[in-house]
């Protein structure tokens, strides 16, 4: 990610990412199976890093976009 945006947004970001953590939390299945029916574990960071990661682009990309369209700084 791009340190600058990080920087920019990481108060904002992290306040908005907490509910969404917590909707996470909740939603962890610790057994879980693939399609099969075979266990299939899924480490919890996994789980939550891959919803958090897409959580933080979309939250730059909106911010940006509004940023720009405010003309703040891209």
């Amino acid at each position: 990610m791009f340190p600058s945006l990080l920087r920019r947004y990481a108060d904002e970001l992290i306040a908005a990412s907490v509910p969404e953590l917590c909707r996470k939390v909740s939603t962890y299945d610790l057994h879980y199976r693939d399609e099969s029916g075979r266990p299939w574990p899924v480490p919890f960071a996994a789980y939550i890093w891959k919803r958090i990661d897409g959580f933080i682009v979309d939250y730059v990309k909106r911010e940006g976009a509004r940023d720009r369209r405010e003309g703040g700084a891209p």
